[in-house]
């Protein structure tokens, strides 16, 4: 088996070689019944809705793009193990159908995950947890780094790194995200948040109260500003889970950011911070001063470097 390094070198050449949409006149039409799912499949949320309606182009036009499968013979109950293309695979079992035409290619297991992970991150309908999670296995396996990946799945770094972000979150944050309770934008507002406690509560609120991404990010700020949220989310904490006595308050330590004498200089504070996300000092007076930016932590550098030069730490 070719080694991971190996297999990054050579990997155009094969998504060329595994590209069904080229390479549809090679498609032959095997049983359903002797195909067995892809264990690399990257998607583990399947819209019950969506199948439906693509079971229901295929009864009417048939199945228009191949599956990319591998013969195997460790199996048993099956003669061939799909390699991308899940959704019309069980789309076409739903349509009832019991052949579906398919490129064969002989791949190895790693080559097999690979292709799998590649096909479905090119698409646009991953949820974003499985998207995440497909990019890391990627990153791993092949010892890529995030502009490389960016490159061969066609997205931008700064959306890859994004994406990666959200696997530093607890589970039960990311079972919401991958079932859409709450968005990616959630997610990251989430992520600003270090705190265990703080972020949980913040979790409940934002599917309780139904805060939108712009107001969940508000709160982020804040409490990474000052320590504790603002009145209106204390209060609506207060009211979902009221603390008991001897309970850790959410509000933690407060950062003390003084405001400038200079009211057009606590304006410009106050604007590079909403800009930065991040607590800003600016000490001097209009004439001559400095900035002092401050942040916790390499991530927190890299977002600020992003957000003032637009570039990619």
């Amino acid at each position: 088996m070719a080694g991971p390094r190996g297999l990054g070198r050579g990997l155009d050449a094969l998504i060329r070689q595994t590209n069904v949409e080229e390479r549809a006149s090679e498609a032959r039409l095997i049983p359903l019944a002797r195909i067995r799912v892809n264990p690399y499949q990257p998607r583990t949320v399947f819209s019950d809705d969506s199948l439906a309606e693509l079971a229901d182009s295929i009864k009417a036009q048939g199945v228009l793009q191949p599956i990319l499968a591998r013969e195997i013979s460790t199996d048993p109950n099956a003669d061939y193990e799909l390699v991308a293309g899940e959704r019309r695979l069980r789309a076409a079992r739903l349509a009832g159908l019991t052949q579906i035409p398919a490129v064969i290619r002989e791949l190895t297991d790693e080559q097999s995950l690979v292709i799998a992970l590649i096909e479905n991150l090119q698409r646009e309908n991953l949820n974003p947890v499985d998207e995440a999670t497909g990019l890391s296995r990627l990153r791993d396996m092949l010892s890529l780094s995030q502009e490389d990946i960016a490159r061969r799945v066609g997205k931008s770094r700064a959306a890859v790194a994004n994406a990666l972000r959200l696997l530093q979150l607890p589970p039960d944050v990311l079972a919401d995200v991958a079932s859409g309770a709450l968005s990616a934008g959630h997610a990251r507002a989430l992520l600003a948040v270090s705190e265990e406690t703080p972020r949980s509560a913040l979790h409940r609120v934002i599917l309780e109260k139904g805060l939108s991404v712009r107001e969940a990010e508000t709160m982020a700020v804040c409490f990474k500003l000052n320590g504790k949220f603002p009145e209106g989310l204390e209060s609506a904490l207060q009211e979902l889970a009221p603390i008991e006595p001897g309970a850790p308050a959410v509000q933690t330590r407060a950062a003390k950011i003084e405001k400038p004498v200079d009211e057009r200089l606590a304006a410009f504070q106050d604007k590079l911070r909403d800009h930065l996300g991040h607590a800003v000092e600016i000490k001097g007076l209009l004439e001559r001063g400095r900035i002092v930016i401050k942040y916790a932590g390499k991530q927190a550098l890299g977002e600020i470097l992003e957000r003032i030069t637009g570039e990619t730490s």
